[in-house]
């Protein structure tokens, strides 16, 4: 892996050849020049201890097997840290009033008292982990993390004295990659790039982190026993203990009137009643070095020589001995700043950082709706990605439980669920197949369920003709009061087939509905039989072939569920034979996935042999020019649910590629794909989320929903009767302008 790094701008004249980033190399020529020099101590300074002991000293390579440092919060626990939540909020103080008293954890409190004591007493670290920060807004997760923090250490240090350029205490700090906003070499520390940060320590005596993101790649956090480093240090180099305990000139940002200060890096602290010999190291490479911006004052004395080793021995000592925490998504971690200290590995920065919380989905969600848009609600409307098996409500789901005689689960590996409350928890919890790593730590019965493990474990309650009915009916209803004319329906046989599901009860099921909605709801629809990717061709294949007896009701074909290393094209033989029966074909190429843009290529390039009628998401495809021109020019048109990409791209990135599509004049047609599994979005609140991203004007809209007939598969009856509508806005006259 490759990573980049900052370049400091020049240093003082005198400064020995040292940079931020540690070279070992200059580090083993300064080291062996120095020791040819001779004339070095050889004790370490009166008063310092010739070794250190206790649980204190560690080294990385044996740590881990006689120290569990992972303490697992329990369901209880998670519990009580909510109900402490919302008893902070709802006394409405400031977050500088959080406290053990305000954020009241009773069972908690004892366990956090016994790590606090191992931050002192023992090894001087752990990792509190089990807080699904995607649960929560980033306001809430600042409370929870000062909340159990309270608990540990009553007192809170400073971290900085200065907020935007004012004087301010500022406890907590947003430790981020900012350089994709600005220049990278106007950023004056580490913890704002993706640049390794070397060891060091901050302020305060006890420092913590709490992780809300994981990288793409890189970034492990990185700890080593400050102690065993001085024991390393005094047994072969005392000189170095000398050169740490003297005083070094040290640039104070705070005044500006006094360009440095002069103190000690290491510390000796003498045996009390109550506490052994200690020694404390307290330093940042930066201040010294210099990094991006900031370069050491030329106003400040140069380091000399035995300087640039003492702070090379520091790092390349610490590195060696140090431990990776496996500090994961969710996980806070603490450390005794006086003995540990920490670094950071470069990182490369995922493109789905900022990514918002199911707490921030649902309150944007409430944003749009109290918007009052008439116009977008009482547009006729048609929907073209919409999965009934996705329509699975947790009410509906805990309904069909009972009428069935079953248990519920969230996935296989997955406890049983105990009630409905706790089924619509649940729901809000599910995260992207695509970051289940980030909680590879966690027990699998402890990891929130993934989209896919959400999505087919809610398939367990459809064993009957009625349950088919209900589950499509429900969609039906819920479309009409959103004024959908139209809808093209997916539907996976094979995920219910595998169950025992008989295709009369299935299809029996999903005609009733559709005749039924009809007749009552004005909502015409036909059926699209999806294969599901991760299954064979063969199956395919199979199902195909007994689908030809509902071919009255069934107008395409298309492919959905995990994508990964399943591209489209293992399914060309069945596509083919499709075309030639005559049925319509479209495909899913998820957004975010590895081989996104050579799938879609599969699908719409006339040489690969597919050539699809629609692309269902296809987002990515904005990425290439080459694969928007293929699009446009052969007229293939797009499904497209913006909610569904929240959990991969930001706001930004999904309003992009969707201005980028409409722009080239891809026909779409916006939908809602799940709505249960996405805080309970529908066709009109994507509409909304489409038109606040792309600034979208209601003449927009209008050719947008024309443009969405347009690539329909509607008969001509129907399709004529909703142009009519669009054009005549008739649909209009109740709007207050």
């Amino acid at each position: 892996m490759s990573f980049t790094t900052t370049v400091t701008a020049a240093p003082p004249p005198g400064q020995p050849d040292i940079a931020y980033a540690p070279n070992y190399e200059n580090y083993q020529a300064r080291t062996t020049k120095r020791l040819k020099e001779g004339n070095l101590p050889t004790s370490v300074p009166d008063g310092f201890p010739k070794q250190l002991s206790g649980d204190l000293v560690w080294e990385g390579d044996s740590v881990s097997q006689t120290y569990d440092w992972t303490y697992k919060l329990s369901e209880d626990q998670l519990s009580e840290i909510d109900l402490a939540l919302q008893h902070f909020k709802g006394l409405g103080l400031p977050l500088g009033h959080i406290s053990a008293e305000t954020f009241p954890l009773p069972k908690l409190h004892p366990e956090l008292r016994k790590l606090s004591d191992e931050l002192h007493k023992g090894h001087g670290f752990f990792v509190i982990r089990g807080v699904n920060v995607d649960n929560y807004t980033r306001e809430e997760n600042a409370i929870i993390y000062v909340g159990i923090s309270s608990h540990i250490a009553s007192q809170r240090g400073r971290q900085d004295n200065k907020f935007n350029g004012k004087p301010a205490d500022v406890v907590l700090t947003h430790v981020k990659d900012l350089s994709a906003g600005q220049d990278k070499s106007a950023i004056g520390s580490p913890a704002y790039t993706t640049d390794r940060q070397v060891f060091h320590t901050d302020s305060g005596d006890i420092v913590s982190l709490f992780c809300l993101e994981t990288a793409l790649e890189g970034g492990a956090s990185r700890i080593a026993s400050t102690w065993r480093v001085y024991n390393e240090l005094a047994r072969t180099r005392p000189d170095l203990v000398h050169t740490l305990s003297q005083n070094w000139d040290v640039e104070n940002f705070a005044n500006p009137n006094k360009k440095f200060t002069s103190r000690p890096l290491l510390y000796h602290q003498k045996a009390t009643n109550t506490l052994p010999e200690r020694v404390a190291l307290q330093y940042a490479r930066r201040y010294f070095v210099g990094f991006g911006a900031l370069p050491r004052s030329h106003d400040i004395p140069p380091i000399t020589e035995a300087q640039a080793e003492a702070l090379d021995a520091l790092h390349f000592l610490g590195d060696k001995l140090s431990v990776s925490t496996n500090f994961a998504k969710g996980d806070m971690q603490f450390i005794n700043n006086l003995a540990v200290f920490h670094a950071r590995d470069a990182f490369t920065d995922s493109p789905t950082q900022q990514l918002l919380t199911s707490q921030e989905r649902q309150r944007l969600k409430e944003e749009l709706l109290a918007t009052n848009d008439d116009f977008i609600r009482q547009i006729p409307k048609v929907e073209m990605h919409i999965h009934i098996d996705g329509m699975v409500t947790p009410e509906l789901r805990w309904k069909l439980a009972q009428r069935n005689g079953l248990e519920v689960r969230m996935g296989n590996d997955k406890p049983v669920i105990k009630s409905l409350d706790d089924l619509k928890k649940a729901y809000a919890s599910v995260i992207s197949t695509s970051k289940r790593h980030q909680y590879q730590h966690l027990d699998p019965s402890l990891i929130p369920p993934t989209f896919f493990e959400a999505y087919y474990s809610s398939h367990d309650v459809l064993r009957t003709r009625q349950d088919f009915y209900d589950v499509s009916m429900a969609y039906f209803r819920g479309a009409s009061e959103m004024n959908v004319r139209y809808c093209e329906v997916f539907f996976d046989p094979q995920a219910h087939t595998s169950r025992g599901v008989s295709w009369e009860d299935m299809m029996g099921g999903l005609r009733d509905a559709q005749d039924e909605s009809a007749k009552t709801l004005n909502v015409k629809s036909a059926w699209i039989m999806c294969f599901l990717r991760d299954q064979s061709p063969e199956s395919a294949m199979e199902h195909y072939q007994a689908a030809l007896q509902y071919r009255d009701i069934i107008i395409g074909i298309g492919l959905d569920s995990n994508e990964h290393k399943r591209p489209p094209i293992l399914f060309k033989e069945v596509f083919q034979r499709a075309k030639k029966d005559g049925f319509r074909i479209t495909a899913h190429c998820d957004v975010g996935q590895q081989d996104t843009h050579q799938n879609i290529h599969q699908l719409i390039s006339p040489s690969e042999g597919i050539l699809t009628h629609r692309i269902d998401h296809g987002l990515n495809a904005a990425d290439k020019p080459e694969l928007v021109g293929l699009i446009t020019s052969q007229g293939i048109g797009m499904t497209i649910c913006p909610w569904a990409y929240l959990r991969r791209f930001n706001l930004e990135e999904t309003g992009r590629r969707l201005r980028t599509l409409i722009d080239a004049g891809v026909k779409i047609c916006i939908s809602s794909d799940d709505p249960p599994l996405m805080e309970g979005t529908w066709v009109m609140h994507n509409i909304l989320l489409a038109r606040k991203l792309c600034s979208l004007t209601e003449e927009d809209i209008v050719q947008m929903m024309k443009d969405a007939v347009e690539i329909s598969w509607a008969d001509q009856d129907v399709k004529t009767g909703i142009l009519a509508e669009l054009g005549g806005d008739s649909y209009r006259s109740g709007i207050k302008r």
